[in-house]
């Protein structure tokens, strides 16, 4: 982050929405995350980390649909995308076994 380089994962089975989601989602962080925040994030026990990664996160790409409104149909339909594809794994899970933090985050 304090050198703002943005990087992607490299998947053969993306689409355009889920490329445009991730290079929104990522390019978020370069703009909006302050460095300060990653710093005093480390400094947290894990279990604060998580509930910080998962507010900064929905804070970013709500900032990032703003300023951009062309993502928001991409993040609609690439996470959709997602859930279609399981990628959170969360078939035949009791979401409401799951922790706090992991039920915010879906």
């Amino acid at each position: 982050m304090k050198k703002r380089v943005v990087t992607l994962p490299v998947w053969n089975d993306t689409t355009p929405e889920i490329e445009d989601l991730l290079i929104g989602h990522e390019t978020a962080h370069a703009i909006e995350t302050p460095v300060e925040y990653i710093d005093a994030g480390n400094e947290m026990p894990a279990g604060f980390r998580g509930f910080l990664n998962v507010v900064e996160d929905a804070r970013i790409e709500r900032l990032m649909r703003d300023r951009y409104p062309g993502l928001r149909r991409s993040f609609s339909k690439g996470y959709a995308q997602f859930m279609e594809r399981d990628f959170f794994e969360l078939k035949g899970k009791d979401i409401n076994k799951m922790l706090l933090i992991d039920r915010i985050n879906v």
